[in-house]
C-alpha cells in the first residue's frame, strides 16, 4: 500500500491585523504555498506550489498534492478580504461668505473632524484638530491595520 501525501496550505500576507492569518484588505494579496508532495493543482488551475492571490472577495482556494506514487490529498483554505473604511473630512468654520465651506479669512481658524471613529486627521491624537493655515491641505489617512481591518 502506498502512503498518502499529507497537504498543507502556509498563507503569507501582511494586511489586517495579523500577518499570516488569511484575512487581508481590499486591494491586497496573499502567497499561498503548498507542500506534503512532488506535483500540485490549484482551483485557480496553477500547477506549481506557490500562488499569488489578490481576490475582490473573500474566496476559497483549494490544492491538490500528488506525492511520487501518485496518490493524492487535498487541502483547502479561505482568503477573507475586508473592505477598505472611507474616511472623511467635516469642516467647521464661521469666517468668509459661507459657514463651513472649507474658505476662511486670513488669520481665522478651522476645526478638521474626521468621520470615522478613532480616525487621525494629520497627526492630531483625536478625531479633530483646529487648525489656522495658510493655502495647507489636509489629509484625513485611516490606517486599517490599526481597527481591524
Amino acid at each position: 500500500m502506498n502512503p498518502l501525501p499529507t497537504a498543507a496550505i502556509a498563507v503569507a500576507e501582511t494586511s489586517g491585523t495579523t500577518n499570516n492569518d488569511g484575512t487581508i484588505c481590499a486591494g491586497a494579496s496573499a502567497t499561498l504555498t503548498a507542500s506534503g508532495g512532488t506535483s500540485y493543482i490549484w482551483s485557480t488551475a496553477a500547477t506549481t506550489a506557490g500562488i499569488s492571490v489578490t481576490p475582490t472577495g473573500t474566496t476559497t482556494y483549494t490544492v491538490t498534492v500528488t506525492n511520487t506514487n501518485g496518490c493524492t490529498d487535498t487541502e483547502v483554505t479561505t482568503i477573507t478580504v475586508n473592505p477598505l473604511p472611507t474616511a472623511a473630512i467635516a469642516v467647521a468654520e464661521t469666517s468668509g461668505t459661507t459657514n463651513n465651506d472649507g474658505t476662511i479669512c486670513a488669520g481665522a481658524s478651522a476645526t478638521l473632524t474626521a468621520s470615522r471613529w478613532n480616525d487621525y486627521v494629520e497627526y492630531a491624537a483625536t478625531s479633530w484638530h483646529t487648525v489656522t493655515p495658510q493655502h495647507h491641505t489636509y489629509t484625513v489617512t485611516f490606517m486599517p491595520w490599526m481597527y481591524g481591518y
